[in-house]
């Protein structure tokens, strides 16, 4: 009987790199543990979010909250309002008809809660997007992702509009071994941040 072969996992790959990336710098780089649920019994009664995968701390610049997001594909669907939670079942009611939700690589929640962060002095709430087909790197401010797609009016947005909206992540070579530039990453998102706030 022929072996099962191992689904490939593109988000953990991207975090393996991202952690590999921050090895050799001084900043401090933590991950955050997936998001997990938990109740009194079987049934569900919390859940709790992880506000990003990682947090990296550098002591001139400030916090960094990273959501890290990969895909083969060219676009990355994005949720652009909260989702509407259905009425409470009063006793006695019938069960509503299942409807399965749709499902967004970039979520309505994530969005929020980073820019929320992003809002604080020296405190950045960002999104890193790898796409595999070309081997590009971006990043974006959380804060300018659903305004972008509203504003293209589209249910997700692809490589050119994050090119052309985001800034490229630059890559380095130790051995055969492509890192990402963590340090002008990090100098990259501060600047830009402070010169926005003092173009507004």
């Amino acid at each position: 009987m022929p072996e099962k072969v191992k689904k490939k996992n593109n988000g953990k790959e991207f975090e393996n790199h991202f952690k590999s990336s921050c090895e050799n710098t001084s900043f401090w780089c933590e991950r955050f543990a997936d998001s997990n649920k938990f109740g009194m019994n079987s049934m569900t009664r919390f859940t709790t979010n992880s506000p990003a995968d990682f947090l990296l701390f550098d002591h001139s610049t400030g916090l960094f909250y990273l959501e890290l997001k990969s895909t083969e594909g060219n676009s990355l669907s994005v949720e652009t309002e909260a989702p509407i939670k259905p009425p409470r079942r009063k006793k006695g009611e019938p069960k509503p008809e299942y409807k399965p939700k749709k499902s967004y690589m970039i979520k309505y929640h994530q969005l929020e809660g980073l820019t929320i962060r992003n809002s604080y002095d020296k405190m950045y709430g960002v999104v890193l997007f790898h796409f595999i087909t070309s081997d590009s790197y971006y990043w974006m401010f959380a804060s300018e992702i659903i305004p972008l797609a509203l504003k293209l009016d589209k249910k997700s947005i692809n490589e050119k509009d994050i090119k052309e909206n985001g800034k490229a992540i630059d890559t380095f070579r130790v051995k055969k071994k492509v890192l990402l530039d963590i340090e002008k990453l990090v100098i990259d998102i501060s600047l830009s941040k402070n010169y926005v706030q003092k173009r507004d």
